[in-house]
């Protein structure tokens, strides 16, 4: 065959294979079965939604490109995941934009800030619903405001000193995030109350979560002989109904989820810190079916969950989303340390192209290590919760169960180290326990230009094994009353745990390789490394055009000085 069919042929061959792939048309459309914000293909958004709260022009539609996910690699096996993780680690950044908060006189549209009305006898004042957002020194401030179809979520500090943070109207009374009504329609001033629902109430003494005993909302109380506030709101949740009809977003209501729980203010401090969260939610009470939100649209956005999948084979389950440990305050004793595997509100979640190192500390008795296995179990328990349960990871952020290509396989080999015994001969000694828990990422972009669409090429999970030994510091630390159950969690010391979550783009790779070791100039390869490499095999390394140029004006320096000798 004359080498221009062969030429043809292959061309035919990519084309063939590429011509099957249905290009996503709507890449703004990240959530199914309701209308995305500003998204004019999104084909869940009617006229009247259009018309009632988009604002702005119209987000990115289209691909630049098709591509074929059959096509691109998957990392399964250990060996070629390791050698691609280790050549260099690339790190997202996010900026997210600048927004105003004034108050408008119309209909709502997409970020205007929700408007609530106070009154004062025959007076009124306009304000924005405040929903508490963290400073950089992670205190609460108020002064951010709710926005109208911006689902968001928020924890931050409360700074207390005495009393008074007690008192009614205090942001531990449940009065303080009601006092006033929501202006529903800014256009006609249409007000409605924020209703409340049946509160929940977290148990001071394990920390669980049920309803209350009583639905009713009061003032908490402060208890001066614990320096305890009992019934201090803990938790606030927002959620907003509206509707839209010729065009115009009405709220039709605002309801409020109270979690009320015990602040303590610890006797050995002037001032502390109580921890409070927000969130707010929207429902357009007009529309059925069940939304799903997407992580992109075909590729990954950064800054959303990471799809996971649970199950062999096809069809698979879509799992539920990986999270990480962290350290929480306890009020109750003045600590930080690791939150419950259960308490998904207190770790950190795996989203796509942000690279964490977070941790916790464990707070154990001399007690404690009496029983080693018990620590290997809850280490393991925190470590690896959701994590464990997940099969695969899903290659684009919105993923096919029913199609085997849109899911890559996790590699993960646990260690026989964490399988075995946790004792040793030391008797304040734990070995092989899960010190460390990393969960890699290999990524790469598809398609041309700004288009370009992120998938995962491959995922990992790696173990650390390490020990935990319990020191006599103190008579107190390893006297024998230490050892008693009244006393098992008088006398702790702090452990740390640590999780790691790390992402490599194969783009980066390749721009940053490096060369192999150089060898002895005997090879004859006076070029090397820029064109063949020690092996004597063609390189395919690329240097940096400065690094060629200083090589080069070496080269030539070091010519004129033999030039001038031998003259």
């Amino acid at each position: 065959m004359r080498p221009q069919k062969q030429l043809l042929l292959f061309v035919l061959v990519i084309a063939s294979a590429v011509s099957y792939v249905v290009a996503q048309s709507c890449t703004c459309d990240i959530t199914a079965n309701e209308c995305d914000v500003n998204c004019c293909c999104d084909p869940d958004c009617s006229t009247a939604d259009r018309a009632a709260y988009f604002s702005g022009g119209c987000l990115s539609e289209g691909l630049a490109s098709s591509f074929n996910l059959a096509g691109l690699p998957t990392y399964s096996s250990d060996a070629a995941f390791e050698e691609v993780f280790q050549q260099v680690h690339y790190t997202y950044q996010k900026s997210v934009a600048a927004t105003t908060s004034s108050l408008v006189q119309t209909a709502y549209k997409y970020g205007d800030p929700i408007q609530v009305q106070y009154s004062y006898g025959s007076s009124t004042l306009s304000a924005s619903l405040p929903f508490p957002g963290p400073t950089m020194t992670n205190v609460c401030d108020d002064g951010t405001p709710a926005r109208f179809l911006l689902e968001q979520s928020s924890a931050c500090g409360r700074i207390v000193d005495n009393a008074t943070f007690c008192a009614s109207g205090s942001p531990f009374d449940p009065a303080y995030y009601t006092g006033y009504e929501v202006i529903l329609d800014p256009a006609t001033a249409a007000i409605g109350p924020i209703s409340t629902s049946a509160p929940f109430c977290i148990a001071s003494t394990t920390g669980s979560v049920t309803a209350c005993a009583s639905t009713n909302l009061t003032v908490p109380i402060f208890d001066p002989t614990t320096n305890t506030c009992a019934g201090a709101v803990m938790e606030v949740g927002y959620t907003v109904t509206y509707t839209v009809a010729d065009g115009v977003a009405v709220i039709a209501a605002v309801l409020a989820q109270f979690t009320l729980g015990d602040a303590v203010v610890p006797s050995t401090s002037s001032s502390s810190s109580i921890q409070q969260r927000f969130s707010i939610a929207f429902q357009d009470i007009g529309k059925t079916g069940i939304s799903t939100d997407r992580s992109g649209n075909p590729g990954y956005i950064v800054g959303r969950p990471i799809i996971t999948a649970t199950g062999s084979g096809t069809p698979i389950a879509i799992g539920p989303p990986i999270t990480a440990i962290k350290d929480v305050y306890s009020p109750y004793t003045d600590t930080i340390s690791c939150a419950a595997a259960s308490d998904t509100g207190n770790r950190v979640p795996v989203t796509y192209g942000n690279d964490i190192l977070t941790g916790c500390t464990l707070n154990l008795s001399l007690k404690d290590f009496q029983s080693c296995d018990i620590i290997r179990d809850q280490i393991w328990d925190l470590q690896t919760t959701v994590a464990r349960d997940v099969s695969y990871i899903g290659r684009t952020g919105n993923p096919d169960v029913n199609i085997a290509n849109n899911w890559a396989q996790i590699i993960n080999f646990t260690p026989d180290s964490l399988t075995g015994s946790s004792s040793s001969s030391d008797p304040l000694t734990c070995i092989n326990l899960l010190t460390g828990f990393s969960i890699e990422f290999i990524t790469t972009d598809v398609g041309g230009g700004a288009s370009a669409q992120s998938i995962v090429t491959g995922a990992r999970y790696r173990y650390s094994t390490g020990e935990f030994k319990y020191s006599c510091t103190t008579p107190a630390d390893c006297s024998p009353t230490a050892l008693a159950s009244s006393a098992a969690g008088n006398v702790t010391q702090p452990f740390r745990i640590t999780t790691s979550i790390s992402f490599v783009s194969l783009d980066r790779v390749n721009e940053l390789a490096m060369p192999d070791p150089p060898k002895a100039f005997d090879t004859g390869d006076i070029f090397y490394p820029f064109h063949i490499s020690a092996s004597g095999a063609r390189s395919t390394t690329r240097l940096p055009r400065k690094l060629v140029w200083l090589w080069a004006m070496g080269v030539a320096t070091t010519m004129e000085v033999v030039h001038a000798v031998t003259a």
